[in-house]
C-alpha cells in the first residue's frame, strides 16, 4: 500500500522532515512539499545569498542527522567550530534531501510551488 505525505512549507524544517521521511520510508511513499520558493531548504532564514550572513551556530551543531553530528561539517569541509554562510546551509539541506530521495527507491518527491 502506498501513501502520500504532504508537508506545508519547504524551509529548513520542512526540508528536514522530508529528508527524514525519505530516509525511513519502508513502503512506497510520495512526499509532496508545498513551498512557494523555487528552491527547498531556504525559507526566510537561509534565503540570503550574502556570504556575510552566517549561521549563528557552528557547523558542528547543524547536522541534519542526530546519529551523525559531524555530517554538515564533513559535507561543507569545514572545522566543527566554523560559522558558514546561511546559503551554504540551504544548499546542504537540498543536497541532503536529494541524497535521501535517491537512496530510497520507495520514495518520490514533488515540490508544489504554491503561495
Amino acid at each position: 500500500m502506498s501513501r502520500r505525505i504532504i508537508i506545508v512549507g519547504g524551509g529548513a524544517a520542512g526540508t528536514l522532515v522530508a529528508a527524514h521521511l525519505a530516509r525511513l520510508a519502508a513502503r512506497t511513499t510520495e512526499i509532496v512539499v508545498i513551498e512557494p520558493r523555487l528552491r527547498l531548504g531556504e525559507g526566510v532564514a537561509y534565503s540570503t545569498m550574502s556570504d556575510r550572513h552566517l549561521l549563528n551556530v557552528p557547523a558542528g551543531g547543524m547536522s541534519a542527522f542526530t546519529d551523525d553530528a559531524q555530517h554538515f561539517a564533513r559535507w561543507s569541509s569545514v572545522n566543527v567550530d566554523s560559522f558558514v554562510p546561511r546559503h551554504t546551509y540551504a544548499r546542504y539541506l537540498r543536497e541532503t534531501l536529494k541524497s535521501q530521495i535517491d537512496a530510497n527507491p520507495n520514495v518520490s518527491l514533488r515540490h508544489v510551488q504554491q503561495p
